[in-house]
């Protein structure tokens, strides 16, 4: 046991090595509400994946602005759910060969204990890494509680590395300020140049190939978590993707889409809606009940004006885009996916 000297205050501590830096490796944030303390506790270290696919190249830009500025950095990583946020974010952490200061649990952000422990010099030009933060600040009236750390309240000199799969969690003081949040990141559906990779490097047998990507057509959602789940099941049990389908733990997402009407060759927005689609076959169809619904808080001036009839009705995929084409009335549609958080303006 050791005596440690604060001013006018005298602590017990446990013997160890006084140090004068926060070494290389990973930590975990833990807090003890009841008396308002504050310690590290080291984890183990990101592992580096055997291949990262998609473009890293943004890696180091963030890299070169960190080391051309003296102020803080952040990072927000966004995104539907699996989608590689937090395995792009980790190995953004393990290049950059710096200590990872994780925080997975609220705490009182705004307290001066923290921000006191957050100035420690020793943390100094380290990484805080807040992954799936919307689930951290889900008491949402405390959002904005993280602006005083953001702004440099506290000496040290952090990246900050945020993923968030619910924009509304992210405060609005949080966006275009680029002295908090300096870059964004968004995920969403992979290319389809990244699902044949992945295919290629990963599927035993490839009869099975097209499957999977009729599969990801029904399910309409097309995540790197997904794909490589599917295709582990796919070569433990050596099956199509559609039977293995069968037993996984699968539905159909719903995505939401604004929806533009062509007019004169002109795209004109209606709304922005949500749709329900079904793939029969190769063939994309409108279900038989093909409806339009429209999501909860959207105004709708001039009432519901974008039914589009099944009957004689084209369907073509095209990316994120859906082109519907009635032959029988020649009214002609562009659906394009839109975020949760996003809402369009009404005409």
């Amino acid at each position: 046991m050791n005596l440690l000297q604060s001013e006018n205050s005298i602590s017990v501590i446990q013997s160890g090595t006084i140090i004068d830096k926060l070494p290389v490796a990973n930590y975990l944030l833990k807090y003890n509400s009841q008396i308002e303390h504050y310690w590290l506790e080291r984890i183990e270290d990101f592992s580096a994946p055997k291949k990262m696919y998609g473009d890293c190249s943004e890696m180091e830009r963030w890299k070169t602005s960190w080391e051309s500025d003296d102020r803080n950095l952040g990072i927000l990583l966004r995104g539907i759910k699996g989608s590689g946020k937090t395995m792009y974010a980790k190995e953004f952490c393990r290049r950059m060969n710096m200590p990872v200061i994780i925080i997975a649990e609220q705490v009182n952000f705004e307290s001066t204990s923290f921000l006191q422990f957050m100035s420690n010099p020793s943390f100094n030009n380290s990484i805080v890494f807040f992954d799936e933060y919307d689930k951290i600040m889900k008491d949402h009236e405390h959002k904005h509680s993280l602006l005083p750390l953001l702004d440099g309240s506290v000496s040290s000199k952090y990246i900050f590395v945020i993923t968030v799969n619910d924009d509304s969690a992210i405060s609005k003081y949080m966006t275009n300020r680029m002295n908090r949040i300096k870059y964004c990141k968004s995920f969403d559906d992979l290319d389809s140049s990244i699902i044949e990779e992945v295919i290629e490097d990963k599927l035993e047998n490839k009869a099975n190939a097209s499957s999977v990507r009729a599969l990801l057509d029904i399910i309409k959602i097309k995540t790197y978590d997904l794909l490589v789940n599917i295709i582990n099941e796919m070569n433990l049990f050596n099956e199509d993707a559609l039977t293995c389908a069968k037993y996984l733990n699968l539905r159909q997402e719903q995505r939401q889409y604004a929806v533009h009407e062509i007019i004169d060759g002109k795209e004109m927005y209606s709304k922005q809606l949500n749709v329900d689609f079904r793939i029969k076959g190769s063939d994309i169809e409108l279900d038989d009940d093909y409806y339009i619904g429209l999501p909860y808080g959207v105004p709708v001036p001039g009432g519901f004006n974008a039914y589009v009839e099944v009957e004689n009705t084209k369907v073509e995929m095209r990316g994120n885009e859906v082109h519907l084409h009635n032959q029988k009335t020649d009214r002609k549609f562009v659906l394009r996916v839109v975020s949760d958080y996003q809402y369009l303006p009404q005409y």
